[in-house]
């Protein structure tokens, strides 16, 4: 891969001396996308904020519901943990659209590699996550199997 990787940026080199440029269409394209970034990350961001509310607020009343001590301090802790977890992919989408807008803006590219450093950030963890996540759910198909076979 680093091989092909040297040949992009030789070809890039030699056609640009070392500068990408982009067309009109594509950088509208960027502006679009960097546009919709920022609504979806903020949409992020405020349902963060109603994780949190609901992280300090619900474990007290669900607490006082179940009566088992420790359940809601449990359940404030795992939802601010899961606030925590979704809080970085959000935190580098919006970068990505800051960054990103700022470079069209400026013409700066610097900034537009900064800003694609960010989406790459932002879908490296998404990717990770899922990784993860189906790990879990295979985890659990297998154990509730073994756990059927066993009761029957």
């Amino acid at each position: 891969m680093e091989a092909q990787e040297s040949i992009i940026e030789k070809s890039f080199e030699t056609a640009n001396n070392g500068q990408m440029t982009f067309q009109a269409e594509i950088l509208s394209y960027i502006k679009e996308i960097s546009s919709w970034a920022k609504f979806l990350s903020i949409l992020g961001f405020v349902g963060l904020g109603l994780i949190v509310v609901v992280a300090l607020f619900a474990g007290g009343v669900i607490a006082e519901q179940q009566g088992v001590p420790g359940f809601g301090i449990m359940f404030t802790i795992i939802y601010l943990l899961m606030a925590l977890l979704y809080f970085f992919p959000i935190y580098y989408l919006f970068n990505f659209s800051s960054k990103a807008k700022t470079a069209i803006h400026e013409g700066d590219a610097i900034q537009m590699g900064e800003a694609f450093k960010n989406l790459k950030a932002h879908y490296k963890f998404i990717g990770i996550l899922a990784i993860i996540v189906v790990g879990i759910y295979a985890l659990v198909l297998v154990f509730g199997g073994l756990a059927f076979l066993a009761v029957s």
